[in-house]
């Protein structure tokens, strides 16, 4: 559900973003005129600012409630092995190695994916913020430079990342392998043993120790 969101929010913010900094394009042109003019394409933009924002913030109390109630810290974290692995990575490529790098539940490239769109929904969040309030904010902050900077980071860091969810987040997850587990949790194990196979050992210990535990060996 968080992800469907995602994808809406964000793709409602992209469309009518960017149809506002490019109005002098004829698709931007077009974009503005077909959703009802510069002020009726503001307030789409703003319900799906809220909306994703709302999303956010859900998730960081999901997230602090699994770490802090459950005691469960996420896979998501970078750690040092993310850094052998990309050098892995890079080696494998180029036929310097033998052998692919061995992932857990994450690899380098989906955790810095992640924590790209973290740091992307504080930046968009932060700048949205003084364009959709510059009367309020400008009466504590700089008002000669802090709405120019903030509109030019919030167009720049926009295109930045609807180009990022174009070619690296569309080609990983669609065309390279139709990886549908985000909707469905379902993943098959042959794509866990090329993909993930630490992950798939870990779970594989989970079931027998389970099995173990429903049903005891007799032992003579």
């Amino acid at each position: 559900v968080e992800h469907l969101i995602l994808i809406f929010s964000f793709t409602t913010l992209a469309i009518t973003g960017l149809s506002q900094s490019f109005y002098t394009h004829p698709v931007g042109n077009f974009i503005l005129n077909l959703l009802g003019g510069i002020e009726s394409i503001r307030q789409i933009h703003h319900v799906a600012a809220f909306t994703f924002g709302i999303q956010s913030l859900y998730h960081v109390a999901v997230f602090i409630d699994e770490a802090f109630v459950h005691r469960r810290i996420s896979k998501m974290f970078p750690a040092w092995s993310d850094l052998t692995d990309a050098i892995q990575m890079i080696k494998f490529n180029l036929g310097l190695a033998v052998h692919h790098p061995r992932f857990d539940r994450y690899n380098f490239e989906e955790k810095a994916e992640y924590w790209a769109l973290v740091w992307g929904t504080i930046a968009m969040g932060a700048t949205g913020i003084i364009q959709w309030f510059p009367a309020q904010l400008t009466e504590i902050l700089p008002a000669g430079w802090i709405i120019p900077v903030g509109r030019a980071l919030h167009r720049w860091e926009a295109i930045l990342a609807v180009l990022a969810i174009l070619t690296w987040h569309f080609y990983h997850s669609v065309i390279k392998t139709l990886n549908l587990s985000i909707f469905n949790g379902k993943m098959s194990i042959e794509q866990m043993e090329e993909e993930h196979p630490l992950e798939l050992a870990y779970l594989r210990q989970a079931a027998a120790a389970i099995n173990n535990k429903l049903w005891p060996v007799e032992i003579e």
